[in-house]
């Protein structure tokens, strides 16, 4: 029963000096969920082993056919370091002491940047005739692609892009980057302060405040 298999996974992770923790699993709804539920495996990874291999022993329970080679542990390692960048944006975004809508170009471009170095890391020749990391950069490739489609939706809104640029130590900064939005294609700079500027004239100045600004640039 479940009551027998908790109780056996328990004495495992006591067996190997774990402290006896739960299984996580993933779930499609909930951010970060497969992050954790492979950053718990891999805590436990003694006790998983060892519960999978003493299981037949024990009450017949046969789980052999579960034991994970050390390749595919590796592979669960390299997946979840892939995943933590994300993991820590999204409790950074989701931190409610503070707003943070500043941060969110940043952390797009962070996000972007840490897939592009992955992606030139599985396309070194080391890694080119491994078959499972060429998985791994085909899944990444869809991860960029998901992320992109996400970073799109921030075209529109004039929030982003006006909030990054009244942050007192960011303010253009992020919009010099080289590969900001891609490459240098769109002077982002010129675009986003003229944009910014516009809104602010239309909707916020006041006569006096048009008046001094006329005066100023004369």
């Amino acid at each position: 029963s479940s009551n027998i298999r908790t109780e056996r996974f328990r004495e495992c992770c006591q067996f190997c000096k774990i402290t006896p923790l739960k299984l996580v699993y993933d779930v499609a709804t909930r951010w970060d969920s497969a992050y954790k539920m492979l950053s718990r495996a891999i805590y436990l990874r003694k006790a998983i082993d060892n519960f999978v291999q003493t299981s037949e022993e024990d009450n017949n329970d046969d789980l052999g056919y579960l034991l994970l080679t050390k390749k595919e542990w590796d592979q669960a390692s390299i997946i979840c370091t892939i995943l933590l960048p994300f993991k820590m944006t999204s409790t950074r975004l989701q931190a409610t002491k503070r707003p943070g809508i500043d941060s969110v170009f940043w952390d797009y471009e962070a996000l972007f940047n840490r897939i592009d170095a992955i992606k030139e890391t599985f396309s070194l020749p080391v890694y080119r005739d491994k078959e499972w990391i060429q998985e791994l950069h085909a899944g990444v490739e869809k991860m960029s692609t998901k992320l992109q489609e996400y970073y799109d939706k921030t075209g529109m809104p004039y929030v982003y892009p006006d909030a990054c640029i009244l942050e007192p130590f960011g303010k253009l900064v992020l919009f010099k980057q080289e590969r900001f939005g891609g490459g240098p294609a769109t002077n982002w700079v010129e675009m986003y302060k003229n944009d910014c500027r516009s809104r602010y004239m239309e909707n916020y100045e006041t006569e006096a405040e048009a008046e001094q600004d006329v005066n100023l640039r004369k």
